[in-house]
């Protein structure tokens, strides 16, 4: 048996009752093809929350909007969004890393894929990098590529051709050019950059939803457009910085 872990997702679906993890999370707009494909390949799946920690993708979950960890540089870091203390940090990796012990320990399961982005292998690549049944699968570090890679692998997957996907899935590529601008918001106010640059002074977006947004693929995220004109037309719906556009 093969298990694959991978990260949880800024952008969340809300629901009035726990729900399972992986239709909270598929409001995201990368998460969908990950999880198809993920469930395609391989036998067992797993999330990592930075609430909940280690969690299988049918784990019940409430909505959350947390995405707090640790200070650090660039892409390398988990964003932060209250800053835990220096206690609950290392409580958060200590039961993270013996869960991901548990998993390896079985003797079923032969290998487990970490579908990763680098801040989060970063956590926990000391322990686990030289592990014969870790493999570490690199992500794109745009959304809407990593989107794309895993949609082109599960359409390639023929059941005996693994490796072949992973490669598909971890080869970084480039995509078109995204440009700077200004991006408005009805409480934030305006940013003036590209999605990234929003992101990290807005840790609640889905980066991925935001440079859909900024690519003209999508008329906002979370409140955030590029019309400045759609502003007067967002209304706010129940969930932490939930918006819809009214019909005119």
């Amino acid at each position: 048996m093969i298990a694959i872990i991978v990260t949880c997702r800024s952008k969340k679906h809300y629901f009035h009752n726990p729900t399972p993890a992986q239709e909270v999370y598929s409001a995201a707009y990368a998460f969908p093809p990950q999880r198809d494909f993920a469930k395609k390949v391989y036998d067992e799946h797993y999330i990592i929350s930075t609430k909940y920690g280690l969690i299988n993708f049918d784990t019940p979950i409430e909505y959350y909007d947390q995405v707090v960890f640790t200070r650090g540089k660039g892409h390398n870091k988990l964003k932060t969004k209250g800053v835990w203390s220096e206690n609950e940090k290392l409580k958060w990796e200590k039961d993270l890393k013996e869960n991901i012990k548990k998993l390896l320990s079985r003797k079923e399961i032969e290998r487990v894929d970490l579908h990763l982005t680098t801040s989060y292998w970063n956590v926990i690549k000391k322990e686990f990098k030289k592990h014969p049944k870790i493999k570490f699968i690199p992500q794109q570090r745009n959304s809407p590529l990593v989107k794309t890679k895993y949609e082109e692998a599960l359409r390639k997957y023929n059941g005996d051709n693994i490796e072949e996907c992973l490669k598909i899935i971890s080869t970084i590529s480039g995509e078109e050019k995204e440009i700077e601008k200004t991006f408005y918001h009805p409480e934030d106010g305006e940013v003036y950059g590209k999605a990234r640059d929003v992101w990290k002074k807005f840790p609640y977006v889905d980066l991925g939803g935001l440079h859909r947004v900024s690519m003209k693929r999508a008329k906002h995220h979370r409140g955030w457009v590029i019309d400045e004109s759609l502003i007067n037309q967002l209304k706010q719906q129940k969930g932490y910085k939930l918006y819809r556009i009214n019909k005119t």
